[in-house]
């Protein structure tokens, strides 16, 4: 464990973890070009090319491995456990996209006419969360600008947070 410490003490460990982000960030922002609709009250649809899906995988595996890794070494688990960051981690592991798929599966069997529910583009819909771990500035931005629809205040969000690792 106090290996693992001294790695988690490193200079490159954290330029990784960012680099993880911002490569989260490209990833998602490249994905999101390909989702459109006709108008706000119509459903999105997706058109991701095949290679998002391995790429959205490789991400999961990153991302999951490093929750781990922070957790073992994490010197108080339950404060680690209920920081901001991690929480806005947890929620694009896979347990809880498993959690999710259990909600949409019930749903269905209760109410089998419910539409297209598809937990597949989970992390397409809500990967804009992973942002908010450069700066935690979405809440901020629906303060100031509540006019601004929510994909705008993301989007603003999002160069907001790459504009702060990158200055």
């Amino acid at each position: 464990n106090v290996k693992m410490q001294e790695v988690s003490d490193l200079p490159a460990y954290h330029f990784a973890r960012i680099s993880q982000t911002l490569g989260w960030a490209v990833v998602w922002l490249w994905a999101s070009r390909y989702l459109d609709r006709d108008s706000a009250i119509d459903p999105w649809s997706y058109h991701v090319p095949e290679e998002y899906d391995s790429i959205e995988r490789i991400f999961l595996w990153i991302v999951s491995l490093d929750f781990c890794f922070q957790l073992i070494v994490a010197k108080d688990k339950k404060r680690f456990l209920m920081r901001r960051q991690s929480l806005l981690d947890f929620l694009t592991l896979p347990a809880f996209l498993m959690i999710v798929r259990l909600i949409v599966l019930l749903v269905r069997w209760f109410k089998p006419d419910i539409g297209d529910v598809n937990p597949e583009h989970y992390l397409l819909n809500f990967g804009f969360i992973r942002f908010l771990r450069l700066t935690g500035i979405e809440p901020t931005m629906s303060r100031v600008v509540p006019w601004l629809s929510p994909i705008r205040r993301r989007l603003i969000s999002i160069v907001f947070g790459l504009s702060s690792i990158l200055l």
